[in-house]
C-alpha cells in the first residue's frame, strides 16, 4: 500500500496545552485501516474516537462520537452518508473531512469539495501529508467544542 509510519521522533509534535485532536478513521480495508491507525498513534496530540469500516457504521459514529476530523475512505458507500457529514459539520463548526482516495483526479477532488470536504490526499502518495495536517489541525480550537456528539 505504500504507507509510512512515523516514529515518534518526527518533529511533528503540538502544543501541549491544547487538548487532542479527536478523529474518527473510517476505512473500508482492515489492513489499511490498521496502518492508518499505526500512523495516528506515532503523532502526538491525535487520539482516535472511533472507527467504522462501512459507510452505516460511520453514521453512527457520527451520531454518538464527538469528533474535530473525519478521515474518509472514499470507498465507503451509503446513501444517506453525505447528509449525514453535512449535518455533522453543521453542528460542529470547525469539523474538517479529508478524503482518503486510491484515484485522485481535478474532477473527483472538485465533487469532494463540493460535499464538505476540506482535503482530497491520496492513499499511495498523501500520508506525510496527513501527519503534518493532522499536526496543524491539532494546534486549531474548534467553535463549539463541548466534547458532546451532535447528530441524532
Amino acid at each position: 500500500m505504500g504507507f509510512m509510519i512515523f516514529p515518534a521522533s518526527m518533529n511533528c509534535s503540538p502544543d501541549v496545552t491544547q487538548p487532542p485532536l479527536r478523529v474518527i478513521l473510517a476505512e473500508g480495508s482492515a489492513l489499511v485501516r490498521v496502518a492508518l491507525r499505526q500512523m495516528l498513534a506515532e503523532v502526538e496530540g491525535v487520539v482516535v474516537v472511533g472507527e467504522a469500516a462501512s459507510g452505516d457504521e460511520l453514521l453512527s459514529l457520527l451520531r454518538s462520537t464527538h469528533a474535530h476530523l473525519v478521515l474518509l475512505d472514499l470507498g465507503l458507500s451509503c446513501r444517506d452518508l453525505a447528509v449525514a457529514l453535512a449535518a455533522y459539520k453543521t453542528a460542529r463548526p470547525g469539523v474538517r473531512v479529508i478524503a482518503l482516495s486510491q484515484l485522485c483526479s481535478p474532477a473527483l477532488d472538485q465533487h469532494c469539495f463540493t460535499a464538505g470536504v476540506d482535503s482530497v490526499l491520496s492513499k499511495t502518495g498523501g500520508l506525510e501529508r496527513l501527519a503534518q495536517t493532522l499536526v496543524r489541525f491539532s494546534k486549531q480550537q474548534f467553535p463549539g467544542d463541548s466534547g458532546q456528539p451532535c447528530i441524532t
